[in-house]
């Protein structure tokens, strides 16, 4: 089990507009009011589009950039936060209850990848790539939103590098694909080619 500090701060919700009382976010059929104090740790929570992929993004980073950036401590806010479930706090090596309850819709489009770079692929806006990810990774999120939550594609991504003769469990064992997953969501959350929701569940 991982420690308060190196859990991951996961936020859930899309930014759609601001109304007199502060950022208005979507979290499934629901509408989440932030006021600037909650805005500004829910927008950090998402991650720098900068921060090296190999530095996962926790509680701590979290905590010590806002410091670093003048937002004074925003334990208080993050409490909030998680009290609110707009920020979940997430122990990569055990995320299978998150992944259970919440769902990746991605946000732009899959551009392919380089000849010159042929295990890595392009996610962004036409004439635009913002992020690279592994084959995997894509697989994951270009079908992501088919399905109600995250742990299902988890599952069919899983199931479908079997089918294609993969035998790293990395990319075959659901459990460990996850767990590989989580750290690298950062990445795309901070370059807002995806974002995480609550499962959809059928009326």
């Amino acid at each position: 089990m991982s420690a308060p500090g190196d859990l991951l701060p996961l936020p859930v919700g899309h930014l759609h507009g601001n109304g007199p009382d502060g950022a208005l976010v979507r979290v499934g059929t629901d509408q989440v009011v932030l006021p600037d104090r909650l805005f500004t740790a829910w927008a950090l929570a998402h991650g720098l589009p900068d921060r090296p992929a190999d530095e996962p993004w926790t509680v701590d980073a979290l905590l010590t950039t806002g410091a670093a950036q003048g937002l004074g401590d925003l334990r208080a806010a993050l409490d909030d936060l998680v009290a609110d479930r707009v920020v979940r706090l997430v122990d990569p090596a055990a995320g299978r209850p998150f992944a259970e309850q919440h769902r990746l819709v991605l946000q732009v489009l899959g551009l392919g990848n380089d000849p010159d770079r042929p295990h890595s692929w392009s996610l962004g806006l036409l004439g635009q790539p913002l992020v690279e990810v592994n084959g995997t990774v894509l697989d994951l999120v270009e079908h992501a939103d088919l399905h109600p939550d995250l742990w299902s594609a988890v599952g069919a991504t899983a199931t479908s590098a079997r089918r294609a003769g993969r035998t790293d469990p990395a990319d075959t064992d659901p459990d460990r694909l996850l767990a590989e997953v989580l750290p690298v969501l950062h990445g795309l959350l901070a370059a807002d080619v995806v974002h995480l929701d609550t499962r959809y569940v059928m009326a």
